[in-house]
């Protein structure tokens, strides 16, 4: 494969749609599923990783925040340091769930990029194209 020939299949991998694509709910993810079990039960698999990523990301921003907000006597100087302090607190939770998620959820057995790929594909050739 050539040069060119490659970097055609990276564009039409990474290229957005002609048309934008509608927003999707779970009703056509278990329709993706029954239509593609595979991939379908990867899909969702990816979606639950990513709402305990979020979820642990959250919670490190509480944590955080709580405990730079209770070290600072005023305020004002509190609500500053929560949020410098919240900040990264929910970019190491995000990131030690999403580490966690990979081994739980078995993502390391399968490129995410390819089954977004294919749900997309999927949806837009089943009524998600506007």
């Amino acid at each position: 494969m050539s040069f060119s020939q490659q970097l055609n299949v990276i564009g039409e991998r990474f290229s957005p749609h002609s048309t934008p694509l509608k927003p999707w709910s779970k009703v056509q993810i278990d329709a993706f599923t029954k239509s593609d079990p595979v991939n379908g039960k990867r899909l969702q698999a990816l979606r639950n990783a990513g709402v305990i990523s979020y979820a642990a990301g959250c919670f490190g921003f509480l944590a955080g925040a709580t405990v730079f907000y209770r070290r600072n006597g005023t305020f004002n100087g509190g609500a500053v340091a929560a949020i410098i302090g919240g900040i990264p607190s929910f970019i190491v939770g995000h990131q030690i769930a999403q580490q966690a998620t990979t081994f739980t959820h078995e993502l390391y057995k399968f490129d995410a990029q390819d089954v977004n790929h294919t749900f997309f594909k999927w949806w837009a050739a089943n009524g998600g194209s506007e």
